[in-house]
């Protein structure tokens, strides 16, 4: 197993290329995981991906291609499977290899959607930490898993309009599909133009419903008062 491997040493054994070493991006494909004796945790971590879209989220409706219109078959957007080798930041060593499903959103032929999804200023950052500093409040981060699957569902006309879309090439045999099967998409993926804007919406809406405040001055910046407590967003990070 080379998990808990330095990356210097899967360069010297011919498993990555230096660039791969020096960006510590190490793009993994079913071929390379088997020689590199990760074939397990590679399978692993795609069923992973496949429940969080599939399962967990629903975000998508799988039907076959020879029930619906031709023309939406032709027009259907591509999607592929992302899966990378992920490192320690502070070691630098290998410790799992992630997946991710992602539609090929340059694709996407829709006009009248929503994209604007703000992102925190480094003052909106540097005054939480400030604040929380001053006050001598405990400062925690928290990381969505899989953020975007859990975005605004699409409803009314945006489900009519929400994309189809194809399986990529590993999902056509296995993992609960067929070669011929197509996906309705239910929720935004990863890749989708208006991803980041439906899970800001939702994040903001379950703040507001807890009684938060968006800040004037930066929108990715919430407060409660009376408690004295506050929030700061990123696309799929929470302070």
């Amino acid at each position: 197993m080379l998990f808990r491997s330095n990356l210097n040493d899967l360069v010297k054994a011919g498993h990555i290329t230096e660039e791969e070493a020096k960006t510590g991006r190490i793009t993994m494909t079913k071929e390379r995981a088997k020689r590199m004796n990760l074939l397990d945790p590679y399978l692993m971590a795609v069923a992973k991906e496949v429940q969080a879209v599939r399962g967990t989220n629903r975000c998508l409706k799988v039907v076959n291609q020879e029930d619906v219109d031709p023309e939406v078959v032709r027009k259907a957007m591509t999607s592929r499977l992302v899966t990378i080798m992920k490192c320690d930041p502070l070691s630098g060593k290998v410790n799992r290899i992630k997946a991710r499903w992602c539609a090929r959103g340059f694709l996407d032929t829709r006009d009248s959607i929503r994209t604007d999804a703000e992102t925190c200023s480094s003052a909106a950052i540097q005054m939480v930490l400030q604040w929380g500093l001053n006050k001598n409040y405990d400062l925690r981060i928290y990381d969505f898993t899989t953020a975007f699957l859990q975005g605004w569902e699409y409803e009314g006309k945006d489900l009519e309009e929400s994309p189809w879309m194809t399986l990529p090439c590993e999902l056509k045999t296995g993992y609960g599909f067929l070669p011929n099967q197509l996906c309705k998409l239910r929720k935004p993926l990863y890749g989708l133009k208006d991803a980041p804007e439906r899970w800001r919406r939702k994040l903001r809406a379950a703040f507001a419903a807890a009684g938060f405040v968006e800040c004037q001055s930066d929108a990715c910046l919430m407060y409660r008062s009376e408690e004295h407590t506050s929030e700061l967003q990123s696309p799929d990070h929470l302070v």
